[in-house]
């Protein structure tokens, strides 16, 4: 409680003298996010999505995105938390062969330094950052062995990226990470006894609301997302990764794209978009939704630790 009391007093100061590290940290972010551009593969006939899948890249083209928005599945291709979370599970098994070498300490400091470098990448986009400060929270929990609930530390990782950027209190993509996050924490703490498909239904569901306000979401959004989404959030981003390494695997990875989009075209589900990204009652409905989880977490903590 005193470290959120701390944090909230941080950010009151930072907002108020309008202190940001992210304003600092622009000429770093923008040579990374360039050498990351450098490395998509010209010859690509998916150069956009390769953008967007691994340099967190916008889609400069309606046409490009459109079926990607209104089936759902347009969270695939911009990089967020979930795929930092990926990377750093790629990067815990590779420095795991060298064990025997280098100390967990040493190895952990070394993936969260890959991750820093990625983010910078992506621009510091505020998903990847509040999921880059969960994971650091993550691994400071572990060395220090201060066991914070898991709600109290995606509270915190959310009060150090407002203090990292105090502008970001009106960014819907922070909140959207920040609620899909809320989400699957009350899978795990209330629904970790059912099906996976019924725990991504409950998601879906969980952000339909909010992504009314400024998207008329199609019957298929739910669909997909049931069925689809967490598949190819597995498998697409590392094989966009991948085929900028070794781009001989852009030969698979143009057909897999292709297919998805010939697919999504056979749907024929037109995409109803609205001008409300800014909106400030949608602004504070999500906050709003956001503590009011987090007390709920916190209450249905402390009734468990009161049984136990």
């Amino acid at each position: 409680m005193h470290l959120i009391v701390l944090l909230s007093f941080l950010l009151l100061i930072a907002t108020l003298n309008r202190i940001s590290v992210f304003d600092r940290l622009q000429f770093l972010e923008k040579k990374l996010h360039l050498k990351c551009l450098s490395w998509i593969p010209e010859d690509s006939k998916s150069i956009p999505e390769l953008k967007a899948l691994v340099c967190g890249e916008n889609f400069n083209q309606l046409q490009v995105s459109q079926n990607y928005f209104s089936t759902g599945l347009i969270h695939l291709f911009v990089v967020s938390g979930a795929h930092l979370f990926v990377l750093k599970l790629i990067a815990d098994f590779l420095f795991a062969f060298f064990k025997n070498f280098i100390s967990l300490r040493t190895r952990q400091l070394f993936v969260l330094a890959l991750l820093f470098i990625y983010s910078g990448m992506c621009e510091f986009n505020p998903p990847v950052m509040r999921a880059f400060f969960l994971i650091l929270l993550n691994s400071d929990s572990a060395f220090t062995k201060v066991h914070w609930p898991a709600h109290y530390r995606l509270l915190f990782a959310g009060f150090i990226s407002l203090i990292f950027q105090p502008q970001w209190i009106s960014s819907l993509s922070l909140q959207l990470s920040w609620l899909i996050s809320v989400g699957g924490l009350f899978n795990i703490y209330f629904l970790n006894q059912i099906h996976p498909l019924g725990q991504n239904t409950f998601q879906s569901i969980w952000i339909y609301p909010t992504l009314v306000f400024f998207q008329i979401p199609s019957p298929f959004f739910l669909l997909t997302n049931m069925l689809l989404s967490k598949i190819l959030e597995l498998f697409l981003f590392p094989f966009a990764i991948l085929s900028c390494v070794f781009p001989f695997l852009i030969c698979v990875f143009d057909p897999v794209i292709e297919f998805l989009k010939t697919t999504l075209d056979k749907t024929e589900i037109s995409f109803l978009p609205t001008e409300l990204n800014r909106n400030p009652q949608l602004i504070l409905f999500n906050w709003i939704l956001i503590f009011l989880m987090h007390f709920f977490f916190h209450v249905a903590w402390i009734k468990h630790k009161r049984l136990e």
